[in-house]
């Protein structure tokens, strides 16, 4: 019988060792398809964990592009008869699994070798930034397009959620006036030894982790040591 109201096809053949074996790497049967139909459908989204000159931002086309991928996406969810009550238990269970470190790890690991794949970026930039900025990144989905009202919006249709991920920001300022500037106040003043003193132990801290200038190292990120703590 299927649990949560999915009815999975060909129920009745056994599973390939392969794929019980990626099942039980992830720890639900469909945290590892979501997050390769994710990397699929945005590979955008791997521009922002690259350097800016490593990559171009989207362009205004994104919407479109994105727009066109929605109906296969939506076909391939509704042939899983998935309602919305598990719609969205499945995507709070993804959300709440995406907070353990190890899944983040098993996300950057995905995002390293598409970048890498996809030569979006050296394969150094693709390991060094990807490494840098998989929490913010990962964080960033949680609350956009894996959160369960924007994802089963998008899914199953504005009955199920609310899908606005690229529906224009309108910020609306307090009715209220604007405060007066206020004059500019120095700091009390410090000892030099003490200042000196700060910057000493920043440099000691910094230079661990970064490596001497090169004339043309030829790397987008500069300075910074890939290899080593």
């Amino acid at each position: 019988m299927p649990h949560h109201g999915v009815t999975a096809p060909g129920r009745d053949h056994p599973r390939s060792g392969r794929e019980q074996g990626s099942n039980r790497t992830w720890g639900t049967p469909s945290l590892g398809l979501l997050l390769m139909a994710l990397a699929l459908t945005l590979p955008d989204s791997l521009a922002l964990w690259t350097p800016a000159r490593a990559h171009p931002l989207p362009d205004q086309g994104q919407h479109a592009r994105f727009s066109r991928i929605v109906p296969q996406l939506r076909n391939t969810f509704g042939s899983w008869n998935l309602t919305c009550p598990a719609c969205k238990g499945l995507f709070t269970a993804i959300d709440f699994g995406l907070q353990k470190e190890p899944n983040v790890a098993r996300v950057g690991s995905l995002a390293i070798k598409l970048c890498k794949l996809l030569k979006i970026a050296p394969p150094t930039v693709c390991q060094s930034a990807v490494e840098l900025f998989q929490d913010d990144m990962v964080e960033v989905w949680r609350h956009s397009v894996l959160s369960p009202s924007e994802a089963c919006g998008l899914l199953l249709g504005s009955t199920c959620g609310h899908w606005d991920i690229f529906s224009p920001w309108n910020i609306s300022l307090p009715a209220v006036p604007k405060p007066s500037p206020q004059p500019f106040r120095c700091p009390e003043p410090v000892a030099p030894a003490t200042i000196l003193l700060a910057l000493r132990w920043e440099s000691m801290c910094l230079r661990k982790r970064t490596k001497p200038p090169e004339g043309s190292c030829g790397e987008e990120v500069s300075g910074r040591a890939y290899l080593g703590p």
